[in-house]
């Protein structure tokens, strides 16, 4: 290993145990509060019964990849863990890819950073190379959205 400040087995662990227990807390949440924020007058708006019956009928099909794939994708990877525990997903099911996804996602962005990191080109071109990885992981959702909205909506 070369001279860094920071130990990456240390972060690894550390960071890897910090997204589990993040996203298990994030399960927890939807599981214990989410139907009475379905019948909360001010949200709602934003979580009506008929996106929990979807989301649930989801998370029958596609349950285990998306919280492993989940963590991969902006945005999304914070309401991935909720909804799985607001549609009463089996907590088993969904803390065996939680474990594999947090490791999984840890391993990439640690070993990115460590590989990568110190090479010119992305040091002179960090910023355009982060929106470039944003853009693409954000890609798969945005396609979901586009064909949700032109009435190709997978509803099995």
């Amino acid at each position: 290993m070369s001279n860094h400040s920071l130990n990456i087995w240390v972060l690894f662990i550390l960071l890897s145990v910090a997204a589990i227990l993040g996203d298990s807390l994030n399960f927890e949440i939807g599981e214990h509060f989410g139907t009475r924020l379905v019948h909360s007058p001010k949200l709602s708006r934003l979580i009506k019964p008929e996106y929990l019956a979807r989301s649930q009928r989801f998370f029958e099909k596609h349950g285990k990849p998306a919280i492993f794939l989940g963590r991969f994708m902006p945005i999304i990877r914070t309401f991935i863990p909720f909804t799985a525990g607001v549609s009463q997903m089996h907590y088993r099911s969904f803390v065996t890819y939680n474990i594999l996804g947090g490791v999984t996602w840890v391993l990439v962005a640690l070993g990115a950073g460590y590989f990568f990191g110190n090479i010119a080109v992305v040091k002179a071109h960090f910023e355009l190379i982060m929106l470039a990885i944003i853009v693409i992981s954000l890609l798969p959702a945005a396609i979901m959205a586009l064909r949700n909205r032109g009435g190709e909506a997978d509803e099995d």
